[in-house]
């Protein structure tokens, strides 16, 4: 009769201890790649975020809305050449505010959630056709 070979089931603690003896030079650089393989994934995890970020912030431009006060109009008199200021609100390019003053404005209550973007005629000829509803920006915008 054949003698049937043995079935490892499971791992066996010898193969995995002679494995590791042949690694164990390799141990600096194993922890590396294992790092940089961490690092790596995060950043594939988040690269939407930032593809969200640079098309809003530095492709299509957008401005917030923010409504008039002590916070808003300090914020608007320092990037002067690029705000809008109207009756009731002020408009201000979304990539030049930064945290800070984005906390102090919501702090204050004077943060909206409207969202201006640009948009040209034919823009806005799809946008009708598409039954999508818009405003129109205040004049200058």
């Amino acid at each position: 009769m054949i003698e049937q070979e043995k079935m490892y089931t499971g791992a066996d603690k010898t193969i995995i201890k002679r494995l590791l003896g042949y690694a164990k030079p390799y141990t600096g650089k194993i922890i590396i790649t294992f790092i940089l393989l961490l690092i790596i994934s995060g950043i594939e995890i988040y690269l939407p975020v930032i593809t969200k970020t640079v098309i809003d912030n530095y492709i299509e431009k957008s401005y917030i809305a923010v409504k008039k006060g002590d916070v808003s109009d300090r914020i608007a008199s320092s990037h002067k050449s690029y705000s809008i200021v109207t009756d009731s609100l002020i408009y201000i390019p979304s990539e030049i505010i930064t945290r800070g003053q984005n906390a102090d404005l919501r702090k204050a209550g004077l943060k909206t959630d409207l969202k201006l973007f640009r948009f040209n005629n034919e823009d806005r000829d799809v946008l009708e056709n598409n039954g999508i509803d818009y405003i129109d920006s205040p004049k200058g915008l």
